[in-house]
This record gives C-alpha cells, structure tokens and sequence, in this order.
C-alpha cells in the first residue's frame, strides 16, 4: 500500500502499520504537515530500498514466486513552478537500474486535455513536459477500470473540477512480466484523491476492460 500526502509523522504512521496487519513500512515525514509518503507491504513479498526524496519511494520486489521487480511511489511536485524538478527526478529514477518497472502515485498533472473538466483550461506546454518525461522514461500509461477522474475539489455546478491527476506507468519489462496486470479506480475516501488498487498478473483477470 503506497500513501501520499499523509501529513504525519512516522510514531503516527507506526500505529496505522500494525492496526492494518502490515509486517513492513516505509516513511518519507511530513514537514510541517505537509505531504509525506507511506509504503507498507505484507510478508508476502521482500522489499529493498533503492531511494527516497520528498516526491518519491523507490524499492526492488522479489515476491512469492521469486520475480524481482521495481516499485517506485510517486508524487509530482503541487505547485506547477516547482513540476519540472519532478520530470527531473522521474528521468534520473528511470536511468539508475536495468528491472521490470511499475511507477505510480499522484503525479499531479494530467496526459491529455480530455482528462480535465471544468476550471481553466490547462496549458498544453505543461502537458507536454509531462508526457515528454514519460516518453524519455519508455514508460507507458498502465490504462484504468472504473471511474474517468481520480481528483475532485468536491464541489458542484459551475465551481466542480474533476482531473485524472493518479495514474500508474510501466516499462516493456514489467509489462511483458504481468501482462494481464488491471489498475482499478475505486471510490472516494475521506479524500479529494480516489484510492486505485493496481493487481499484478500474468493470467487473464475478470472484469478487466481497461479506458
């Protein structure tokens, strides 16, 4: 489980690992309450870390059938000013390690202009060096199931904004190892952020039509 913005401590995010039943966790502290990250994992799986900033957790998997892979938690910077240093940090995680790569988390910006309504119009050079970034990572959208946006500022009417600003990305590698793998939008949780479970496959899953 990967959180982000958990605006805690690590003695606060402790007690969060054992009520859930988790036997690891990984803490990245809030400053001043703001942001923070939070990977838990159960002993189903070994969890190495590789790096941690502020804007990511960055690990090696080898789980229950022996596959080593790589995880890395994202979360791209919240004011637009400071979002090239997180295309930066997403370049320098791609060159670093030669593994089946998944990267996920709120990268706080969005592919395409579809995937916002209401608000201002996005500016398309802010796409852009978004994609771009993904694209010199060989990185490629992992698709959804379930609802189109993943963000809301919880407001209705002519004042409603919904983006897909979450979103899940994979190398050839990972692909070609969980070639069945579903990323799924669930509801909304005491958040403006939608909670999205990622099942890793490599056998067709029920219920997998991806947008």
């Amino acid at each position: 489980m990967f959180l982000m913005e958990t605006k805690c401590k690590q003695d606060k995010m402790e007690k969060w690992r054992v009520k859930l039943g988790y036997s690891g966790m990984l803490v990245v502290d809030s400053v001043e309450k703001f942001g923070g990250l939070f990977l838990m994992w159960d002993d189903s799986i070994v969890v190495d870390l590789m790096s941690y900033s502020s804007g990511h957790i960055d690990v090696r998997i080898q789980d229950k059938r022996n596959k080593s892979w790589r995880f890395t938690g994202f979360y791209g910077h919240p004011a637009q000013s400071q979002r090239f240093n997180s295309w930066m940090l997403l370049r320098r995680l791609a060159g670093l390690y030669n593994l089946p790569w998944v990267v996920l988390g709120a990268f706080n910006e969005i592919m395409c202009v579809t995937k916002k309504v209401g608000g201002t119009d996005k500016k398309w050079q802010e796409i852009t060096l978004f994609r771009e970034a993904v694209e010199d990572c060989e990185l490629e959208d992992m698709g959804f199931v379930g609802a189109k946006f993943t963000w809301s500022n919880k407001r209705e009417g002519a004042a409603a904004i919904a983006e897909r600003l979450d979103m899940s990305f994979c190398n050839k590698e990972w692909k070609d190892m969980f070639p069945f793998s579903v990323v799924r939008h669930l509801d909304f949780w005491k958040s403006d952020h939608r909670p999205f479970l990622l099942e890793c496959s490599d056998k067709p899953i029920y219920g997998s039509k991806e947008n």
